[in-house]
């Protein structure tokens, strides 16, 4: 046969083939009765070359962000009736990257399997994904890691780079799944059109039973899964209140924290949470079943409110805390709260102090409360007061004389609470330069790092700590050396001195370092700036 001839034949084959993928959509086109376009015309299309599913640059997980073709759009929106159709094609070589890909937006649970099952075993090479020239081999590993992805909100197979061409991805997939199936579904917050998700009471008759499982991490991930239901999870608060005395501690304290989720419905909990707050064994599930009650809201305010004399210190503090913490605010507790401002125990105090805030910031006698207890003989009670007048903001300014006497206190966690909270009140001035200064030089680098952010505050008038600064750009914390740039940028053409070690910064380990010792140098001295390489 010539080669003419040949090339003749090949070219109607190929011809005859794009025809057969594409013939019954033409039909569909040219009938004027036509419905919604069928799945199997629409899978019969991904045979087409110009079909095929493509991969730009990576997406915010710096994996490869999928584009996909014309007739995959349209098969998600077929939805349910295309499932069974792609299911059978999962193993189809020409076109099961599409296959896969639409079936991670309109699966179900049974298609989870089926993906596992086919998940790429071979060798793939661990070169970088090339986006120009795709290895089929790479590129199949993407999809499937893209759509079982999608399907379970599992990260498996992702690397902080991106998608892994590792050996053994099939078998952690395999592995999860050997855990998790019994209490899986198909979570989506807007289902897409046609998609069938599981009903409530489907669910929970699954997590029921899965909540009785003879393996404890099955039971585990009911408890939490009910969590996700919050208050139509209700008819299985009997369940779960079961769960909470469950052998393993773990199962405790995801059964304990559903009830936070479910709020007043699960009102029946109320007698077994308050004994597990009081008695259980592992302090997690204790706090679990405090932000329980919390939420369960005014039906556990009578023994709560019988709890704040409790003799035991924690559960005073707990009950304050759950009482504290509901919605909405009890402001009527503040009176009580002053009283246990004062009590022997210092983590009551703190707590007390705490929710006092958090109930009701802008009570005045709150406030003259939370001033004492910046002198409180514990630094448990000073830190929390500094932490909340961190939460008021600017309203705390008539706090800054006391909270800048904190800067000596003794305590490293006071010192680095009350100097965050004059960053975030915006109070500091030039006058609180020469103490900043020997902030830069305290022993807890987090107060360091905290000096130089309140030195960039304070911007130009802070050039006396240009020397200071300028030797910070060597400490041994990146913290301290990246917000040390930032606060000799933030001074300004007056911090020429410190030019020298910012160009040095330029070859910093850190890249925040080099980037903001860039930005420094731009604004001190442009000129050094661009004799230094930098743009």
């Amino acid at each position: 046969m010539s080669r003419p001839r040949a090339r003749r034949l090949l070219a109607a084959a190929l011809l005859i083939a794009m025809l057969a993928g594409i013939t019954p959509w033409v039909v569909w086109l040219l009938d004027p009765s036509r419905g919604p376009p069928d799945a199997e015309a629409l899978i019969a299309m991904l045979r087409v070359p110009a079909n095929k599913a493509k991969v730009e640059r990576s997406d915010m997980r710096g994996a490869p962000a999928v584009e996909y073709s014309w007739p995959m759009r349209q098969l998600i929106e077929v939805g349910d009736p295309a499932r069974g159709p792609l299911h059978r094609r999962i193993t189809d070589e020409a076109i099961q990257n599409e296959v896969v890909l639409v079936l991670g937006e309109i699966g179900d649970e049974s298609t989870v399997a089926l993906l596992i099952d086919a998940f790429p075993e071979e060798v793939v090479s661990d070169t970088p994904f090339d986006y120009a020239n795709p290895d089929p081999a790479q590129l199949k590993v993407i999809c499937f890691t893209r759509a079982l992805n999608r399907l379970t909100r599992q990260y498996i197979g992702y690397t902080r780079e991106g998608i892994e061409f590792e050996p053994g991805t099939r078998k952690k997939w395999q592995d999860w799944w050997a855990k998790s199936r019994k209490t899986f579904w198909v979570r989506d917050d807007s289902p897409r059109p046609n998609l069938t998700l599981k009903t409530v009471p489907q669910i929970l008759a699954q997590l029921d039973l899965a909540l009785t499982d003879e393996d404890a991490t099955v039971r585990k991930n009911a408890a939490n899964s009910y969590a996700e239901l919050g208050p139509q999870a209700v008819s299985s608060v009997s369940r779960l209140i079961k769960a909470v005395r469950d052998s393993d501690p773990e199962v405790r304290k995801a059964a304990a924290s559903a009830f936070y989720f479910i709020g007043p419905d699960g009102a029946e909990a109320i007698p077994t949470l308050l004994d597990v707050m009081r008695h259980d064994e592992v302090e997690g599930v204790r706090w679990d079943a405090q932000i329980g009650l919390s939420k369960i809201g005014e039906a556990a305010l009578p023994p709560l409110w019988e709890m704040l004399t409790d003799e035991s210190p924690e559960v005073r503090r707990r009950a304050i805390a759950a009482i504290g913490g509901m919605e909405p605010r009890q402001t009527w507790v503040i009176p009580t709260y002053q009283k246990l401002a004062k009590d022997k125990d210092a983590e009551v105090r703190s707590a007390a102090l705490g929710y006092m805030e958090i109930v009701d910031s802008d009570n005045p006698e709150v406030f003259q409360a939370l001033l004492l207890g910046l002198v409180d003989s514990s630094p448990i009670v000073r830190r929390g007061c500094a932490y909340h007048f961190w939460r008021m903001g600017p309203r705390a300014s008539p706090a800054t004389e006391a909270l800048l006497k904190l800067l000596r206190d003794k305590d490293a966690g006071v010192r680095e609470q009350a100097i965050n909270a004059l960053i975030k009140i915006q109070s500091l001035t030039s006058d609180n330069v020469p103490l900043l200064i020997d902030l830069l030089k305290d022993e807890s680098w987090v107060v360091r790092a905290d000096a130089a952010d309140g030195l960039s505050q304070i911007g130009p008038d802070a050039r006396a700590a240009v020397d200071t600064l300028r030797a910070a750009l060597t400490d041994p914390q990146g913290n301290v050396r990246w917000w040390s740039a930032i606060a000799l940028g933030k001074i300004g053409p007056e911090a020429k001195a410190a030019v020298p070690a910012l160009i040095h910064a330029l070859a910093d380990g850190e890249s925040l370092v080099r980037s903001y010792a860039e930005e420094a140098l731009k604004k001190i001295d442009p000129a050094a700036a661009v004799r230094a390489g930098v743009k």
